[in-house]
């Protein structure tokens, strides 16, 4: 079927045959089309795959010992993001993961309160040693120092441990920024040692009396009031002297102190030996217990008060124990004699009086017999013992009196005495 075109230009269209090309088509243009068409396909596969990877990367895991705070423009989100994961954050700038170490720090406060120190000069000696050399005045531009509550200067240095305990207000006001931590932390400990040593005298804080709780509730409160997050953990010192120039004589003093409580300590070893080998465990109690009675003696205490202390006291002595504590040592040995003692006094009485109540009746009886039977055991008893001595006289010549003794006799009556006593503690025992 054939058909007209009508164009606004005056030409005539001859049909061409099926397949033949079209005398306007440029090999070159389409080539560069079809480039075109395959970079375009390509950029849009890698920006797919940018985009996978973007997102991707927004994955993340927080490692052991930290946490993680999650910002969105700046403005945090999540946090207190416990170790582990995965989690979750849409990559940076949108939003903006920080970490936040929960290990304790260490902070050392070397210089603030310190002398000069110089690591070539000074290397390898002790104070002692630097003391010898560096007897001139402070210089306060090279040298830290604290003043006490007694206006006395001492050098100190200390160490603190802090951590965060609040990751939000930790990141919001201090950021992720270890240096600016420290230093915030460093600065608040120097304030507060200054305000607690000048309540302290210069005495205590070298003997150890610190104030370190003290020191760190006040830290805390300035870290508090600056919303840090920070919590500090433990504060202690760890070197602490006087002045250098004054070091010599404050360790002599300091030495003569040293010696003073060993000497102490050393007589209170003594006197609890001496005691508990007097007495044994229970030598505090029975020693207040006499202090008690001598004190009421002392004072000329009467009456039933001194009746009543009386009686504790022989009621202790004579069951050996006080407060359910036994009583030993020397003091149970005197008093098991003195029992002994007593008790052999106790029965030779009641013997002697029972021997004179015989011989009384007898007496009653036959007074002339009695009595010249008592001359014979008298006699008889006075010449056989061997406490006397016999003194053999000539009937003429001149006699006088010697009253000097026999001085083998005396030896020879002391050592039989000390022999008898000897062996009656044995029997005791």
């Amino acid at each position: 079927m054939a058909h007209k075109h009508h164009h606004d230009h005056d030409h005539e269209h001859t049909a061409q045959p099926r397949g033949a090309q079209d005398p306007g088509f440029d090999p070159a243009a389409q080539s560069l089309a079809d480039a075109l068409q395959f970079c375009f396909t390509a950029l849009k596969v890698i920006m797919v795959v940018l985009v996978v990877v973007y997102f991707g990367s927004g994955f993340f895991n927080v490692e052991s010992n930290k946490t993680a705070v999650q910002l969105r423009f700046g403005k945090i989100i999540k946090s207190d993001l416990p170790s582990g994961g995965p989690y979750f954050a849409l990559p940076y700038p949108i939003d903006e993961v920080i970490p936040v170490e929960l290990t304790e720090r260490v902070l050392d406060v070397k210089k603030a309160f310190w002398f000069e120190y110089d690591d070539k000069r000074d290397a390898g000696k002790t104070i002692d040693e630097m003391a010898e050399s560096r007897m001139g005045p402070l210089n306060p531009v090279k040298d830290g120092s604290l003043i006490t509550g007694d206006a006395n200067i001492v050098h100190t240095q200390w160490s603190l441990t802090y951590q965060v305990s609040d990751p939000t207000a930790y990141v919001e006001n201090v950021g992720d920024d270890k240096k600016l931590a420290h230093k915030l932390v460093e600065l608040a400990a120097e304030q507060a040692i200054v305000k607690n040593v000048a309540q302290l005298t210069a005495d205590d804080l070298l003997k150890g009396v610190t104030n370190a709780e003290s020191i760190k509730n006040h830290m805390q409160g300035t870290l508090d009031g600056m919303k840090t997050g920070l919590e500090v953990k433990t504060v202690s010192i760890t070197q602490m002297t006087v002045p250098l120039s004054t070091r010599p004589a404050f360790q002599a003093v300091l030495n003569a102190e040293n010696e003073k409580a060993r000497e102490i300590e050393s007589a209170q070893e003594q006197r609890v030996n001496i005691l508990s080998t007097a007495a044994g465990e229970a030598h505090d109690q029975l020693l207040s217990l006499v202090e008690k009675y001598e004190f009421a003696v002392d004072n000329h205490t009467e009456g039933a008060e001194l009746d009543a202390i009386n009686n504790e006291l022989d009621t202790v002595l004579n069951a050996l124990n006080i407060d359910n504590t036994p009583i030993s040592g020397e003091v149970a040995g005197i008093i098991n004699e003195a029992q002994v003692y007593r008790t052999s006094i106790v029965e030779k009485v009641q013997s002697e009086a029972q021997k004179l109540e015989q011989l009384y009746d007898q007496y009653q009886q036959s007074p002339r017999i009695i009595q010249q039977r008592l001359i014979q055991d008298a006699r008889r008893e006075i010449l056989s013992s061997d406490m006397n001595e016999t003194f053999y006289v000539t009937q003429d010549g001149q006699q006088y009196l010697e009253l000097n003794r026999d001085p083998s006799v005396k030896r020879e009556r002391e050592r039989k005495r000390l022999q008898l006593e000897q062996e009656s503690r044995q029997n005791n025992r």
